[in-house]
């Protein structure tokens, strides 16, 4: 590569990271071992309440990460996976696995009878610990360790870099 087209990559990159106030972004065909760094982007450059979807685009199965804060401004994921008409056939299978990996969860209850409840991970700190799960739980669904899925970001918008964060 060029000096230029580096220099203009970089650059497209920090416009994007810095004054991209919120919006979406997809890619197609991300292998399942390459998510880590999509993972990275939402917990550490995104806004609180902003989301990742990992989806099969062959199939309505999905796993969603999104990012939370805590009261003193420190950001975390978690993990939401349905007990949904889809998934219900792998739900059982998900809460042990995450159990025999040592991964905490808690069942969320909901008032829908089509989805009654959501097995939630609080408290994923890296991205590194995030994409582990998301492998344990992309095995339990029948993924293969070089499949493919579909990302889609929804960023309710970028943290500062260099902001202070009161402690």
């Amino acid at each position: 590569m060029s000096g230029c087209l580096i220099a203009a990559l970089v650059i497209l990159t920090l416009l994007l990271l810095f004054f991209w106030p919120a919006g979406r972004a997809r890619f197609r065909n991300v292998l399942i071992r390459d998510l880590r760094r999509h993972l990275e982007f939402l917990l550490k450059v995104t806004r609180d309440g902003s989301f990742l979807i990992l989806e099969d685009g062959k199939s309505s199965r999905f796993l969603q990460f999104r990012k939370a804060t805590d009261n003193k401004g420190g950001g975390f994921l978690v993990l939401d996976f349905p007990d949904a008409p889809w998934s219900r056939c792998y739900f059982e299978g998900i809460a042990r696995a995450l159990t025999d990996h040592g991964v905490n969860f808690t069942m969320v209850e909901t008032e829908s009878l089509e989805c009654p409840r959501f097995l939630e991970v609080q408290n994923i700190v890296s991205a590194e610990e995030a994409h582990e799960i998301a492998k344990i739980l992309f095995r339990e669904l029948g993924f293969a360790e070089d499949a493919k899925v579909n990302v889609l970001l929804h960023a309710s918008g970028v943290e500062r870099v260099g902001r202070s964060v009161k402690g």
